[in-house]
């Protein structure tokens, strides 16, 4: 190639008594130019060519900027040939406005005076010639190599190279197995290196393998197969399970492809350990969330005395009192069910905490209130706020809205305020009061009374009474009258409570009936569920995660493995994927000693050390080969 390029046909040497000739052209993602010279015979011979790709803020240029920075860029690479021209350079382009520029005659810019600046210290002439023109082919062929780039599709990477026959000839040769199997083709002795289990396995089954080509095969019911060597196993997993043209099928699948063509004793077990591992897999494949047993919430023990709050919208802009709202504040009592809804303008946290105050101080201050992690809710503002007035602040599971009571309602609210918003949408803030007080006046199945009642000890008015005067008024002294209230409303809340307590024990015992008690661990290895992914395609997990340590039965804290100085953070369970330890020691060959007498002597040692006494042959046939397994086990190496 070098020498084909060097030629005279393609390539001339400078010559400086005559005429050089630049001609450069721009399009959307890139910068050409080529400097050339005509010969005796008036034929035009190529120097030199340039070209770039246009950087982020160069494709934003107007065309004759780029055109003009085509031009700067053609001098600035070839300078050390037209600085030193005894004759005025012949600029070929193919932009008629240009010219304009060039020879000082349109306002320009800052950037375009520097570049002028630039071009000054040449002498030039200036040729327009048409961009359909021959003579413009070279410049705009070399502005247009970066358009329409695409990554070619991965189907064999460098990292991993299918072998050649040559390279498995020559990889077995130096394979412990291989020479194994060749030894007793020879009648020689098998290599001691090799584990006593291959040597079996060799011994067996001798008769299945056969030379072909100069390379050992193994044929197992009508199938030949190459008896692949260790040095290329991780190579063929790769190529048969993780290329576009294997698209990380499964364990079964992936075995079934490689056994087609390929053999070695541990292939089972080192395919699927592959499988395990494979990071893309876990990442993109659905799996078996953790889904940890649902747990019970503490019933709190009176109205108002722990609240869950939350945010609904983005709502359809409206204004009350001049003011635009796009958001609704809602706050739920976790005993009673009793729902507020605060139309709000802004996500502020000094919003959020006017609101909250508000509710404070006509029903009192609560003891805890729940939140999931807004960053109205985590502000500091918010929390000073809260600790002032004694309040615990409790922040649900990030992405996992079930843990805050209020989501429900949400649900209700919507159903509620369609019936009279689906024409007019942006009126929603009208009919808000209303429905609320429709949630609030009606009978909770989990606690058989209205959230009116269990918080205001009586039952609501509707319209009908008032108009029908079905609900006579009496009238008895206050004393008896509080005394009654009392009683009846510490009744009301027990009965509630009871009624919430079984609700509660029946909705769990439903939900759980598929799901198992949490066992993950600290230190075990977990992806993380993408809760919004952009499309169908994209990555459904993200990780790998460690868990660092459990903050109750359904959260724990996780840290990013490649990221040590990450921070970790809370997350639900329900959330979490356990994936299998990376298992550094795969796909190599058993290379343990298989000498007898230097396993029992090992064993021996070993029984010596647990019972104390010394062992003679007689106890260690009778009593170690009992307890371990004297059979040649093989360790795989470290990549």
């Amino acid at each position: 190639m070098k020498k084909w390029i060097a030629e005279d046909l393609r390539l001339t040497h400078p010559d400086f008594n005559k005429q050089f000739i630049v001609s450069s052209d721009a399009s959307t993602k890139g910068i050409g130019a080529m400097l050339s010279q005509k010969d005796e015979t008036g034929k035009e011979k190529p120097i030199a060519f340039t070209s770039r790709q246009l950087r982020e803020a160069e494709t934003r240029y107007a065309v004759t900027h780029l055109e003009l920075l085509a031009v700067f860029y053609a001098f600035k690479t070839f300078e050390q040939f037209l600085y030193a021209a005894q004759i005025p350079t012949l600029l070929r382009i193919d932009h008629a406005p240009l010219r304009g520029l060039l020879t000082g005659k349109t306002l320009r810019n800052n950037q375009v005076l520097r570049w002028l600046l630039y071009l000054q210290q040449f002498q030039m002439q200036i040729e327009y010639v048409p961009g359909a023109s021959t003579k413009h082919a070279v410049p705009d062929a070399l502005s247009r190599l970066y358009e329409d780039q695409e990554t070619p599709i991965n189907f064999v990477t460098i990292k991993h190279p299918i072998p050649h026959l040559q390279a498995l000839k020559e990889a077995q040769a130096e394979d412990p197995f291989c020479q194994g199997i060749r030894a007793l083709w020879e009648q020689k002795p098998m290599d001691d290196s090799l584990a006593m289990r291959y040597k079996r396995h060799i011994q067996r089954h001798l008769s299945e393998y056969a030379d072909i080509h100069g390379i050992i095969h193994r044929t197992a019911d009508h199938t030949q197969q190459i008896v692949l060597p260790f040095k290329y196993r991780e190579t063929i997993c790769h190529s048969l399970h993780a290329l576009p043209l294997a698209a990380h099928l499964g364990f079964d699948k992936t075995l079934e492809r490689i056994r087609r063509h390929y053999f070695w004793i541990s292939m089972v077990s080192d395919i699927r350990t592959f499988c395990q591992d494979c990071m893309d897999c876990a990442k993109n494949k659905s799996g078996q969330l953790h889904k940890g047993l649902i747990q019970m919430p503490e019933i709190p023990m009176k109205p108002m005395d722990k609240l869950s709050v939350d945010l609904v919208g983005p709502m359809v802009p409206t204004k009350i009192r001049n003011e635009t709202v796009t958001h609704i504040l809602t706050i739920l009592c976790c005993f009673s069910k009793f729902a507020f809804a605060f139309p709000i303008p802004d996500l502020s946290a000094e919003t959020t905490a006017e609101t909250l105050f508000q509710v404070f101080c006509m029903f009192g201050i609560p003891i805890e209130i729940s939140t999931d992690n807004g960053k109205n809710f985590t502000a500091s503002l918010l929390a000073e706020a809260l600790e002032i007035l004694g309040v615990k602040h409790i922040f649900s599971s990030t992405y996992h809205p079930q843990a805050n009571h209020v989501e429900r309602l949400h649900s209700t609210l919507h159903n509620m305020l369609r019936h009279y918003t689906a024409e007019n949408p942006n009126e929603w803030h009208k009919y808000l009061s209303a429905t609320i007080y429709a949630y609030n006046t009606a009978k909770q199945s989990s606690s058989t009374y209205s959230p009116f009642e269990l918080v205001f000890a009586r039952k609501p008015l509707m319209p009908t009474e008032l108009t029908t005067q079905l609900n006579l008024v009496r009238y008895m002294d206050e004393p008896s009258y509080a005394a009654r209230m009392q009683e009846a409303i510490t009744l009301a809340r027990d009965i509630a409570r009871h009624h919430l307590k079984v609700a509660q024990e029946k909705n769990t015992s439903r939900a759980n009936k598929n799901r198992m008690a949490p066992t993950l661990a600290i230190g075990t290895r977990v992806m993380l569920q993408i809760p919004m992914r952009q499309g169908k395609h994209q990555a459904k997990f993200t990780g790998p995660y460690e868990i660092v340590k459990r903050n109750s039965v359904t959260s724990v804290m996780i840290r990013k493995i490649d990221d040590p100085t990450q921070e970790p953070f809370q997350v639900h369970t329900d959330r979490l994927k356990p994936i299998a330890s990376p298992t550094p020691k795969v796909l190599l060959p058993d290379l343990r000693p298989s000498d007898p007498r230097r396993l029992q002597r090992q064993h021996r040692q070993l029984f010596s050390k647990e019972v104390g006494v010394q062992a003679d042959d007689e106890t260690l046939a009778d009593t170690v080969r009992k307890k371990y397994n004297l059979r040649s086990k093989p360790i795989l190496l470290d990549k």
